[in-house]
């Protein structure tokens, strides 16, 4: 403790212009501890900013809807299940096909939170086939009338542990803006297990990226300013 605040004493002389009665080995050691002292402060500054952005997004935790925990999923797309999600990985998780007395298919509604989008849809491990495909499809608002979806797809085996949402939507890392939706699961042979995880990440506000960087832009500054007057002739 004792030497680094010798240390830091120095260097504030240098800092001043007293360079003409510091011994030159004294004084690339104060030197080198400035430079160690402001990467130091500019770091701390960045991840304190950092702090101050996430802490301005409130999170709520996911849940999620568990089949054998929560109870079967609705049979019926004009009045299903209503699931609350959070953020993090939503499992869904059940069981869905014709046993031979009908088909299960599983209807469930979710809402998407403001300040939030569904960035993923996960098809989990233990997700089983009893054909070649099985079937899900997303659509607008609270029901889902007859067959009318917005985006469907069919998936086999070779999907578990990947993504769904780029073969519902299309594009490059598609998302689920904030709303309403609803889900249609079904197997279109005997039944089976499935999981997804539904992921829901926070949507970046401008205001706090902005003030992100602007606080990041002014420390580079505050270097590019200290930079330039270690290279002016003492």
């Amino acid at each position: 403790m004792q030497i680094s605040r010798r240390l830091s004493r120095l260097h504030r002389l240098l800092s001043r212009g007293c360079h003409s009665f510091i011994p030159n080995s004294l004084r690339r050691l104060g030197e080198s501890f400035g430079v160690i002292w402001m990467r130091q402060t500019q770091w701390k500054s960045i991840a304190g900013l950092t702090v101050l952005v996430l802490a301005a997004t409130p999170l709520q935790a996911a849940q999620g809807w568990i089949e054998s925990l929560d109870g079967d999923l609705s049979n019926d797309g004009l009045a299903p299940t209503i699931v609350t999600m959070g953020l993090g990985a939503n499992t869904i998780a059940g069981t869905t096909g014709n046993p031979g007395t009908g088909i299960d298919r599983d209807f469930l509604t979710f809402t998407v939170p403001d300040g939030t989008w569904l960035s993923s849809l996960i098809v989990k491990p233990g997700t089983t086939f009893s054909g070649s495909v099985s079937f899900i499809g997303i659509q607008l608002g609270t029901q889902i009338v007859g067959n009318n979806v917005l985006a469907f797809a069919l998936h086999g085996p070779e999907t578990v542990g990947t993504d769904l949402l780029p073969t519902l939507l299309g594009g490059v890392n598609p998302t689920l803006a904030s709303g309403n939706y609803t889900v249609w699961i079904q197997e279109t042979g005997g039944p089976v297990s499935y999981g997804f995880d539904f992921v829901l990440t926070p949507v970046p506000e401008p205001t706090s990226l902005a003030l992100l960087a602007t606080g990041v832009a002014g420390i580079f500054a505050y270097r590019r300013r200290q930079a330039r007057s270690a290279a002016l002739p003492q």
